[in-house]
């Protein structure tokens, strides 16, 4: 019996197949990623190229992408400039009748007292002569008959002046009145002894009578006055002439029963508070005002004394130049040919009288106001009037 034949298995001829078999797939990956790579290659170069030559040109986003990707300009939190801070002082130019009487005149001085940097307008609305200049529904204006013809519709100029952005501010005279105590004589001054009504000079020579501080009658008119004019939207008024009559001698006059025992000023100091009080109540502001060369010692007796002690909580000082030529403010003669160092060497002994009234400088002569202006600004004062 043959022996079986023996087969013998070569471990090299089983490893060289199967190395064939991988060393093939091994090529055709390759070849499948040289493909790839050249194509991607091509797909991308064809475009550079042409960017690069300028026949493509760079591709902007589309609007609505920009919109959900870009910040919202209208946030103001987002918004890198400053933000703008309203002007609250009052930077005053002061408004006529006349030209409030027209409405086209009134719209052309409002637009250009806005584009010259004011803030506010003043507007008088009684005279030195007792005249009312608005339409006031007061029983006592109709009685003194004060109402002027053509009278201004306050509810009206107010809506003008605010729409403008400006701030209405109303000027009121208080005791230099000669129509009310013409027709009364329950709130002017009599003289000694008689039932004549006094008057500061011959009429002849302009004399005319005067409402009295001292008379209950007088103040409650002239504090319904300044009241009517704030419901109306005057917030902020000016009262000049809280004074005594501007003469050198007063000894003719019967002051009457109120002044037994109160002194000139601490009646014009009644006076004074009441109005604020009142004011205060409504939401509104009281500035009094006065010539500043009374507080250095110039007629200070139409006041009982310095102005500055009367204790008003806001003050209007007129500057009146003329009236302070040649006085000695503080330890120096004020040299009146330099008005801005005029201004400003007056202010800065004056403003400590006042203690922390605040101010609002008045000028009455146009060709002053430049100069005022500039002196204020170096005293960090802000606000004005100015005709």
């Amino acid at each position: 019996m043959k022996k079986p034949r023996k087969i013998k298995r070569y471990r090299r001829i089983y490893s060289r197949r199967r190395s064939s078999g991988r060393t093939a797939l091994k090529i055709g990956v390759f070849v499948v990623a040289i493909a790839a790579v050249g194509f991607i290659g091509y797909s991308v170069a064809g475009p550079f190229m042409d960017f690069i030559n300028g026949k493509i040109e760079p591709s902007v986003p589309s609007s609505d992408s920009l919109d959900s990707t870009q910040p919202d300009s209208s946030d103001s939190s987002l918004d890198s400039s400053e933000p703008q801070v309203e002007d609250t002082a009052l930077k005053a130019v002061t408004l006529s009748f006349e030209t409030a009487q027209d409405p086209a005149a009134l719209s052309a001085f409002l637009d250009q007292a806005k584009q010259g940097g004011a803030t506010a307008v003043v507007i008088e609305l009684k005279d030195t002569t007792g005249r009312l200049l608005y339409a006031s529904t007061l029983q006592q204006a109709a009685e003194y008959g004060a109402v002027v013809e053509g009278a201004l519709d306050l509810n009206t100029l107010v809506s003008a002046i605010e729409t403008s952005g400006l701030k209405p501010v109303a000027k009121l005279s208080a005791f230099m009145d000669r129509t009310a105590p013409s027709v009364t004589r329950n709130n002017g001054y009599m003289y000694e002894n008689t039932n004549s009504a006094w008057w500061d000079n011959a009429v002849d020579n302009g004399g005319k009578p005067w409402l009295n501080p001292y008379k209950v009658a007088a103040c409650d008119y002239l504090v319904a006055v300044q009241n009517e004019v704030i419901a109306s939207g005057f917030e902020t008024v000016i009262w000049h002439k809280v004074e005594f009559p501007e003469v050198r001698t007063f000894s003719s006059a019967n002051m009457g029963a109120e002044a037994e025992g109160v002194s000139q000023q601490q009646a014009l100091s009644n006076f004074i508070a009441r109005c604020e009080s009142e004011a205060e109540a409504a939401g509104g502001v009281v500035y009094i005002s006065y010539p500043v060369s009374a507080s250095f010692g110039r007629n200070a007796s139409w006041f009982g004394g310095d102005p500055a002690a009367l204790g008003a909580k806001h003050v209007a000082p007129l500057l009146d130049f003329s009236s302070l030529s040649g006085l000695t403010v503080g330890e120096t003669a004020l040299d009146t040919a330099d008005i801005q160092q005029a201004a400003k060497q007056v202010l800065t002994v004056f403003q400590p009288k006042v203690g922390e009234a605040e101010l609002l400088p008045m000028v009455e002569d146009a060709a002053q106001a430049d100069a005022v202006q500039a002196a204020l600004t170096e005293l960090e004062l802000e606000g004005y009037v100015i005709p």
